[in-house]
This record gives structure tokens, sequence and C-alpha cells, in this order.
């Protein structure tokens, strides 16, 4: 009679015994949030999320709830400027749009001194916000210079004019 056979299941066993051995890797350590450079401290943050929300509730002239998404903070090439860019629902109907806004806001010790908001609630208004996240809602976006940021003179990409397609 002959050897009995080794069973299939034997080396199976043993490979994958070996396999979960070579798993154990010590587990890698998560990255800090606030210590990602570039990063806004929470303070200054809340208090530009803040600043934003009021000329938010004063331009819509909003006293309950404001229905927000996507809301970030940017840090800007200006000492001192954050850019918070987010959308609305100024309605708060669940089959309202939600409409994209961009506020910058100048910081002093801590505090808000100067927020410019920016709402796209008319077409020559979303093409305005569109430009304004293409230039700010990123880390070290804006102006380069306070100049540039006092005068307006930065270049602008070419905004669509409403209804030139369908002259064409």
């Amino acid at each position: 009679m002959g050897r009995p056979m080794p069973k299939p299941f034997l080396p199976c066993l043993l490979l994958a015994a070996l396999g979960l051995a070579a798993c154990d890797d010590p587990p890698k350590e998560a990255p800090r949030a606030d210590a990602a450079a570039g990063a806004v401290p929470a303070a200054e943050a809340a208090e530009a999320r803040r600043a934003a929300g009021e000329q938010l509730r004063a331009r819509l002239r909003m006293a309950g709830g404001m229905p927000l998404r996507a809301v970030q903070v940017w840090r800007q090439q200006l000492a001192g400027t954050l850019a918070v860019c987010g959308q609305v629902n100024p309605t708060g109907d669940a089959n309202d749009p939600f409409i994209p806004w961009v506020a910058t806001v100048s910081l002093a010790e801590g505090r808000a001194q100067r927020t410019e908001l920016v709402l796209g609630a008319s077409n020559a208004e979303a093409s305005r916000v569109f430009a304004e996240m293409v230039d700010r809602c990123f880390d070290g976006g804006g102006p380069r210079t306070a100049q540039a940021g006092r005068d307006g003179a930065r270049p602008l990409p070419p905004l669509p004019l409403d209804g030139a397609l369908a002259a064409a």
C-alpha cells in the first residue's frame, strides 16, 4: 500500500499563519491636523466663520437658522487675511438650491476688522463668486500685495456674458 496522502488544508493553514504574522506592523501615527503646514488656528477660523455668518445674515435678512454646507476657511497671501468659502440655502426649503459665497475676512489681534462678502444670488454675482473662488478658496490665495487688494486691479478671468451664446 502506499504512503497516506498529506491533507491539503495543512499547507494552506501554514501559509495563512505566515501571512498573518507578516501583517503585524506597528500602527503608523496619524497626521495631526493642527500641525499641518498652513493650517488656520481654530480660534481664527471660528472668528472668520462668525464674521462671514454675520455678513450672510445681513445680506439675506435671515434671523433664524441658516442652512450652510461646504464651509471652509483658507489662509490668504496677505497676513491676517482669511477666505471663508461655502454655500447657503437662503430659504431652508429642501427643494431650493444652495448658493455659493466667498467672504474675505481681515483679522487683527484675533478679531474680525473687515469682512467683504460675495454671494452668487444672480447670474452676474455667480460669475463674480466663481472668480473669487478660483482666486481665494485655497491656502495662499488672494492678491499677493496689499496694494493689489485695495486697488482691485488684479486680473480676473474673463466672465461669461449672459445670452452671448444665444445671440450667435
